[in-house]
């Protein structure tokens, strides 16, 4: 009777506890910093106790064991679970303490371990365990589906570069093949060109050739000429 009493007391200050954190986990920086600015939300009481806890807070200088401060929180907390308006600050949707909220996630664990008998303590064990291993079959499955899709992208990916990279070289190797036809064909008619500029000029170098004999020819018959006139006229001198 006596042990029942005392599990009876611990569950009782356990429960006012997690019911204090709770309402203090919304009484963030934000809220005391604001605390006037929510006198009509709050009501006058509990706005004048939050920003006389701002206050020493400041004054303490983060040293949150001063008795001061203490005391301020203790009289915070029995306001915040006897006032009325106390809920409305989960209106406010402000990020509480990280530190706060697992404070509150440890209190409530302890106080589920504390209800709960050995019985439905294992049972619950086991079946955490029984979720733990299909969450990790289920990660793993997923991890594999992922691996696979992963897998399956980079082949089709891969494929379409190659079809896209043997597209681009035929492309490539289309135009570089018509550059050297036309290139082939540019060679080809300058070397024609070139032979009938040659023959061209031999021609007309015979016919120079030729020209100038005749001029020659020409010459020596008319020096020849002269010649023989010359001679006439000599000899007839002679005899005169």
């Amino acid at each position: 009777m006596a042990r029942s009493l005392e599990a009876s007391r611990v569950l009782a200050v356990l429960d006012d506890t997690l019911t204090a954190l709770r309402l203090l986990s919304f009484v963030t920086t934000e809220v005391l910093d604001t605390a006037e600015q929510l006198r009509d939300l709050l009501g006058e009481d509990l706005v004048n106790i939050l920003a006389t806890h701002r206050e020493l807070i400041a004054a303490s200088k983060n040293n949150i064991g001063s008795e001061p401060l203490c005391t301020s929180t203790w009289q915070l907390t029995r306001m915040l679970q006897s006032s009325q308006t106390a809920s409305r600050l989960q209106m406010l949707h402000t990020d509480r303490s990280m530190a706060m909220l697992q404070a509150v996630n440890f209190f409530e664990r302890v106080q589920k371990r504390l209800t709960t008998t050995v019985e439905e303590d294992a049972s619950n064990r086991e079946f955490y365990e029984e979720s733990a291993e299909d969450l990790a079959r289920a990660e793993i499955h997923a991890v594999t589906c992922d691996a696979t899709s992963l897998k399956h992208n980079i082949e089709v990916e891969a494929s379409g570069t190659r079809g896209s990279d043997h597209d681009s070289y035929l492309g490539d190797h289309m135009n570089v093949s018509k550059e050297l036809a036309a290139a082939r064909a540019t060679l080809a008619k300058l070397s024609q060109d070139n032979k009938e500029a040659e023959a061209a000029l031999r021609k007309a170098k015979k016919r120079a050739a030729q020209d100038v004999e005749a001029v020659i020819g020409e010459y020596d018959g008319d020096v020849g000429s002269k010649e023989s006139e010359y001679q006439t006229a000599l000899a007839d001198y002679n005899e005169a």
